[in-house]
């Protein structure tokens, strides 16, 4: 699949009409989502756009990075459960096997 962002507006017979042609290279049949702007001076998608624009990418990298340290925390706290899960299961083999 191909993505393309075109704006458009929605006629009063409920009809898109899409400021500018979309880019294709044949006839074919497209799958449209539509997303609505309640203000258009204030689009939540063009604060993210903005946010991001001046989002040093540095900063990128230490979310990614404290994102990497949980999960490796994570990891390890579940690698202790598993080894006390398979000591427990253990136990109770033995007690079942008396």
């Amino acid at each position: 699949m191909i993505a393309q962002e075109i704006m458009g507006s929605v006629d009063q017979n409920g009809q898109l009409c899409l400021d500018t042609p979309l880019m294709a290279h044949k006839h074919s049949r497209v799958k449209v989502i539509v997303l609505f702007i309640d203000d258009e001076n204030d689009s939540g998608l063009s604060n993210l756009e903005t946010s991001l624009k001046n989002t040093p990418v540095s900063q990128f990298g230490e979310a990614v990075d404290q994102d990497y340290e949980k999960i490796t925390q994570s990891q390890g706290i579940l690698k202790h459960k598993k080894a006390a899960m398979l000591a427990h299961l253990d136990t109770l083999r033995q007690e079942w096997d008396e």
